[in-house]
């Protein structure tokens, strides 16, 4: 997992990731994103990653993309660091896929399909496979807080699995931005 902070590094690391970055603040120039890309690729290992999942974007999506393997996938989810500017040849050169996954559009275009991955998301959770980490709960009357607090410091969710997706050397993603499937199925 890619984290901007020692205290997300600690949730992934509880999570169940094998590896964690701290990766530093952007803006980088040349030579910062070349150091980054260094970072990741020297976790990744000679073959790269196979699926880089980028909920972050900005200056941090080229140098994830330079650690991708070769058919690698770099999923595009966000970006609250900004729009990334990815040097297209990299794609030639490790033959790899750079897809935008936009949940909100997949769900209206084929309800069906998204009421059956939340179906999924649900027994997974049923079974224990996978384990939403609540950082804080609200009553009702505190609604405004829990508001508040949602728009401080954002949805984090960290999920351990036993399905071998998360926390293995190949999927590298920058952690600490991901909704939580109860809060996506109810509409949150």
């Amino acid at each position: 997992a890619g984290v901007s902070s020692e205290a997300k590094a600690e949730v992934a690391r509880k999570a169940g990731a094998d590896a964690v970055i701290v990766y530093p603040r952007q803006p980088f120039d040349k030579d910062q994103s070349k150091a980054v890309a260094e970072m990741f690729k020297a976790e990744a290992g000679p073959t790269g990653y196979q699926i880089i999942y980028d909920t972050v974007g900005g200056d941090y999506s080229e140098p994830a993309l330079r650690s991708i393997g070769w058919e690698g996938r770099f999923l595009v989810v966000g970006f609250p660091a900004g729009i990334a500017k990815l040097p297209l040849n990299l794609t030639l050169l490790k033959s790899c896929d750079v897809c935008g996954v936009f949940w909100g559009a997949f769900a209206a275009r084929d309800p069906e399909k998204n009421r059956a991955n939340i179906a999924e998301l649900f027994a997974l959770y049923s079974e224990g496979k996978i384990k939403p980490l609540v950082s804080a709960t609200y009553p009702l009357e505190r609604g405004g807080e829990a508001i508040a607090f949602f728009l401080v410091l954002g949805p984090h969710v960290a999920v351990q699995s036993e399905l071998g997706v998360v926390g293995q050397r190949q999927c590298f993603g920058f952690a600490g931005d991901f909704l939580d499937a109860q809060h996506r199925a109810k509409g949150f």
